[in-house]
């Protein structure tokens, strides 16, 4: 395999093409399945979830030897039901973390106070700075255009920031852009560099990003007035990786293989911290694979007469890149199709389904029948778009009738916390009956 970092990296990743996934693509007739037995349920999507987020699986970050371990497992489950499986295989360019984050506070008389990594702040990979170390004063502004020393780093407000402006930022001198945020921000680990979908990062020198949280606000108004300067490191580095797409099919008619229904999960998820920590990925998103192979035995244990495939997609957190993929190269008609996007579901304690689509008309007729069914069956559920940062997105974009049932948890949302606990198999059960009925009339 190709491999180039920028900011360097373990050289794990270059053991994914050395024998761990020979053999895992299949050239049998797609949708075409062989005799098993069908006498009970093979499948428990808590299951899936269960062995998802253990600790072989390394956080399944896109191109990652735990990513492609995990694909071999959720092929290992499709084959156990007599389907074949299709691989898919792309590029992409991943943010890894490549060096230990460092955030000290430099006072005049030389103390020094240090924040702590993803819970006071963490690294932001939009725009795909990847500058190593920056060192200078505070300048805490209101907007930014509002005025600064060179050699500076700017502290913004987040919500309103406009992230174009970090090259004029650049050019007028800072040497890193702060961005404050709700505190839960600052635990998160965000992925996408905000490339258009289908191209890869770019990675760039001469800023650090940060996110803060704004408990630090006072802090860093206080650091200004006494002329106290920031040192930081920035872990950001990028990797570029092999990745997979995984698709099957149910031959449910036995004549050619014309799928009305397609059901969508990710596999992927955002890998480990630099010391080795996994993000789980529980909730998002062993959780929507997991349900999507349990209600695709479904179909194949109770033989239904209707043609489906299954996607599990990688890099969806990186850039919706494996959605995107497909689309690009799709291995039979979209236009029409109803795709099932199945992204966070099961959440414990979590109340109500959003079904997102694009908000075409034939999306949105779509999600307003999910929501009726989801309703009828005492499952709270709201139809909410426009919404394309998932994988409904590019399926919706090409003509496919596309929508994505998610349960929205930020309390969780890119955490080292969510592992299989955030999922409740008793949701995962309940949400599956009504899908596969609701399915089965699509």
């Amino acid at each position: 395999m190709r491999h180039a970092v920028s900011g360097g990296l373990c050289l794990l990743v270059g053991l994914i093409h050395c024998g761990l996934v020979s053999g895992c693509t299949r050239q049998a007739k797609p949708g075409q399945a062989r005799t098993v037995d069908r006498g009970v349920d093979s499948i428990s999507a808590m299951a899936v979830v269960n062995e998802l987020t253990g600790a072989v699986y390394a956080g399944r970050q896109a191109g990652s030897v735990g990513n492609y371990l995990a694909g071999d497992y959720l092929t290992g489950l499709l084959t156990g039901l007599g389907l074949d499986v299709q691989t898919m295989e792309f590029a992409e360019r991943v943010p890894v973390a490549v060096r230990a984050a460092r955030f000290e506070l430099v006072a005049p008389d030389g103390g020094v106070r240090a924040l702590a990594f993803r819970d006071e702040y963490r690294e932001v990979a939009y725009g795909a700075w990847v500058s190593e170390a920056a060192e200078g004063p505070v300048a805490v502004l209101a907007q930014a255009a509002d005025e600064f020393e060179p050699g500076s780093i700017v502290i913004l407000p987040g919500q309103s920031y406009d992230h174009a402006n970090d090259v004029a930022l650049l050019s007028r001198g800072a040497v890193a852009v702060l961005l404050f945020f709700e505190d839960a921000a600052a635990h998160r680990r965000a992925t996408y560099p905000g490339q258009a979908p289908g191209r890869l990062a770019v990675p760039r020198s001469g800023l650090i990003k940060f996110v803060l949280s704004e408990d630090v606000r006072p802090l860093l108004v206080a650091a200004q007035a006494d002329g106290t300067r920031l040192r930081l490191v920035n872990p950001l580095g990028f990797a570029d990786v092999s990745c997979r797409n995984l698709w099957s099919g149910w031959n449910g008619d036995g004549g050619d293989f014309r799928p009305r229904l397609l059901i969508v999960a990710h596999l992927d998820h955002i890998g480990t911290e630099y010391d080795g920590r996994p993000f789980p990925g529980g909730l998002d998103n062993a959780s929507g694979a997991g349900l999507a192979l349990s209600l695709v035995e479904n179909f194949v244990r109770d033989q239904v007469a209707m043609d489906l495939a299954v996607l599990l997609t990688d890099a969806e957190e990186v850039n919706l890149s494996g959605a995107t993929a497909f689309v690009r190269q799709p291995p039979f008609p979209l236009a029409g199709l109803a795709v099932l996007n199945l992204d966070m579901v099961g959440g414990v304690g979590l109340t109500r389904l959003s079904v997102y689509s694009n908000g075409d008309a034939p999306s949105l007729e779509l999600a307003e029948r999910a929501v009726a069914a989801l309703s009828a069956a005492g499952i709270e559920a709201r139809s909410e778009y426009p919404v394309y940062n998932v994988d409904s997105g590019p399926f919706g974009s090409v003509g496919a009738r596309a929508i994505t049932f998610c349960e929205w948890d930020q309390s969780v949302y890119h955490r080292t916390t969510d592992d299989a606990s955030n999922v409740s198999a008793a949701e995962l059960e309940a949400l599956e009956a009504v899908l596969y009925d609701f399915a089965r009339g699509l």
